[in-house]
């Protein structure tokens, strides 16, 4: 999926468990980006769920777009 998207953050790789906001707010920065300009994946309903109640963060789950690349 890396290839398709200017930033990609996973949660593991930057010492951020979910469910934490932080993980969203890095993105924004590193985007220089609103939370309506940005898509969260998620791959955990329960946590990412969670992650993404700000307002205008469009979200999908990682199964349902791997099953249409």
């Amino acid at each position: 999926m890396k290839k398709y998207f200017e930033v990609t953050l996973v949660s593991k790789w930057e010492g951020i468990k979910k469910p934490d906001i932080h993980i969203i707010k890095r993105a924004l920065a590193m985007l220089n980006a609103s939370p309506q300009e940005i898509i969260f994946i998620g791959d955990h309903l329960e946590h990412d769920v969670i992650v993404v109640e700000n307002p205008g963060i469009m979200q999908f789950r990682k199964e349902a777009i791997e099953r249409k690349i």
